[in-house]
């Protein structure tokens, strides 16, 4: 608290810095406005690929139970270094910004990079056993989805004419 007291000089400009950045993405994921990332344009039809996933796997964070401003995040091939996998299903998973969780599990703190172990520190994360005040609860993996099913991927293919396929099959 005490760095955001100072009216002038190096931590109220690295604050004003913060909260432009923080407006421009609650903007951005308000109106489902993803700018070029690398210099990159996106394509017009990732919007309704998210929205077409939304339906298949819940629009919701898995590292934080948040449901506002959740996005897709690519975790297997970053959209700058393979713009032809930008709309592929298998590659695309949910994080949100309300907690930071895209930027921090996603890309480990700067959108440069990219966790190539998203799905297995997501994996890991969802099924560790946790407390509950009196004893262990182990979260089956079953009642957690992440990820298409190969019947859902088929469908998916027959619907927009493509020939994705699972990589890795997550469970």
């Amino acid at each position: 608290m005490g760095r955001f007291v100072v009216e002038r000089g190096m931590y109220a400009s690295i604050y004003r810095k913060e909260m432009i950045e923080f407006l421009k993405n609650i903007l951005f994921s308000l109106f489902s406005y993803y700018p070029p990332l690398g210099g990159v344009p996106r394509s017009p039809k990732f919007s309704a690929i998210l929205k077409e996933l939304a339906k298949y796997i819940p629009k919701v964070c898995p590292w934080c139970g948040s449901k506002f401003f959740v996005e897709g995040h690519h975790f297997e091939e970053a959209y700058q270094e393979n713009p032809s996998r930008e709309l592929d299903p298998t590659n695309l998973a949910w994080a949100c910004r309300v907690k930071r969780c895209h930027m921090a599990h996603g890309h480990l703190g700067d959108f440069r990079s990219i966790n190539k172990n998203y799905m297995r520190d997501l994996l890991e994360v969802l099924t560790r056993p946790f407390w509950n005040g009196s004893t262990w609860i182990h979260t089956p993996l079953k009642n957690i989805k992440i990820q298409l099913t190969p019947s859902e991927l088929e469908h998916w293919n027959r619907k927009f004419g493509t020939s994705w396929t699972l990589k890795k099959p997550v469970v």
